[in-house]
């Protein structure tokens, strides 16, 4: 009767655990870089609702910039939120600006993962009614 393994079943586990993770790691990190890209897509959507939901509330001008690197939500030149930006590439206006809770600048951001266009959102002019559209 046998207690414990020798050296070269060792190996064998060894051998069928590393081919099982190396066929698992490739799809965890897609799988990460997709659920981040669209936490952020979404974020950037809510922080375009709260500048218009802030520049009504103060009744005052509120912009919403957007580079590749952070968001920024100013309110009279003033950062009132900020955010990083790490998943998404973005093309398109960069910048939204509310008075009153109505657009005046107002546009459509395309946001692309991998270089994959992922999803869309646009801003109405006029009545400023917020559009996420995914792929």
């Amino acid at each position: 009767m046998w207690k414990g393994s020798t050296f070269v079943e060792f190996l064998i586990y060894m051998t069928i655990a590393f081919l099982i993770f190396s066929l698992t790691i490739p799809n965890v990190r897609a799988w990460m870089e997709r659920t981040g890209s669209i936490a952020e897509i979404k974020g950037i959507k809510n922080s375009i609702r709260y500048a218009r939901f802030l520049s009504f509330l103060k009744n005052n001008e509120v912009e919403v910039h957007i580079s590749q690197k952070n968001l920024k939500v100013m309110l009279d030149k003033k950062i009132v939120k900020t955010s990083p930006l790490n998943f998404v590439k973005i093309e398109g206006n960069k910048c939204f600006a509310f008075s009153k809770g109505v657009p005046y600048i107002s546009g459509t951001l395309n946001f692309f993962v991998n270089n994959s266009f992922v999803a869309k959102i646009s801003v109405t002019p006029v009545i400023g009614k917020i559009n996420l559209a995914w792929k």
